[in-house]
């Protein structure tokens, strides 16, 4: 399935999630505006970036039906992250007030994050970093040695317990298990300038882990978010059940310690590792596969 149809069908299939279904969504040459209906795209208008820009996303035709898998997949993810949350909440519990207790401010703090289609969503984590990390700086990444990062939370980082509270956002529809990360709409605001394609990523709701997540470490260059750019347009345009498998067990792999070039050799093959663009244009098979 191309890339085109991926995203349609993933756009699709967020529409359904936001409840809009039947006459609530437009149709017009296979595209339809999900978040406010404001129109098709503008006349001559073919490229998926512009479109996204203007808020719209990309919808399937009556040939282009939603995948099969696509259509259990949230349901599915929904199902895993209910048994997770009721296996972890006591660790979940423990965690929170080792938080409370060891620096000021709350346990889990709100964030606003954008998912499918540019839709706002709140985020919720186990706090890692000192209250009020960014009144100073405003929205930035964190860097290595961050010192605004508790040592309670350095350790949650490591042990990725933070990301447990983000099981409540799958259980409501918000994230899936397994997508591209979602980011903070300040910081999207910034890397729609830098990278162009950046929204395509967009028509797919967002996840916990994910191909990218898995084999690159955290953000802190635009460089970086390039890199991962390029594995959330594969996953995009490759996602299937196998594929979801691979990424649940390097998950799994990662929490207990296992080297991410490791990950990606096992699971993704060496052919992975060589896609991935040093800070240049996005590997040749997704190139290729862009709507021009």
């Amino acid at each position: 399935m191309s890339i085109r149809q991926r995203l349609g069908a993933a756009g699709a299939h967020a529409a359904g999630k936001a409840g809009l279904t039947g006459a609530c969504m437009k149709r017009e040459n296979s595209l339809t505006n999900l978040h406010d209906l404001r129109g098709v795209p503008a006349e001559g208008e073919t490229n998926m970036s512009g479109y996204l820009r203007r808020g719209g996303a990309w919808s399937p035709g009556p040939d282009q039906p939603p995948t099969g898998y696509l259509r259990v997949k949230a349901r599915l993810e929904q199902a895993a992250a209910l048994g997770m949350l009721a296996l972890s909440l006591p660790l979940l519990l423990v965690t929170a007030v080792l938080v409370r207790l060891t620096s000021r401010g709350p346990a889990i703090y709100a964030q606003k994050r954008v998912g499918a289609n540019g839709r706002p969503f709140t985020i919720y984590k186990l706090r890692t970093m000192s209250h009020d990390a960014e009144r100073e700086t405003g929205p930035q990444w964190s860097p290595p040695g961050d010192p605004r990062i508790t040592p309670v939370g350095r350790v949650l980082r490591i042990l990725h317990l933070d990301e447990l509270p983000q099981l409540w956002n799958v259980l409501r529809g918000e994230m899936n298990l397994i997508g591209p990360r979602p980011e903070r709409p300040e910081i999207i605001r910034m890397l729609r300038r830098r990278l162009p394609d950046y929204e395509l990523r967009l028509a797919m709701p967002p996840g916990i882990t994910g191909l990218a997540q898995v084999q690159l470490a955290s953000d802190t260059e635009v460089d970086d978010v390039r890199r991962k750019l390029a594995l959330d347009l594969s996953y995009i345009e490759r996602f299937g059940p196998w594929l979801d498998f691979r990424i649940l067990v390097a998950t799994g792999l990662k929490l207990f310690g296992v080297p991410r070039g490791a990950i990606r050799l096992l699971f993704f093959g060496p052919e992975s590792a060589r896609n991935l663009p040093p800070g240049g244009a996005a590997p040749a098979h997704i190139e290729s596969a862009r709507v021009a």
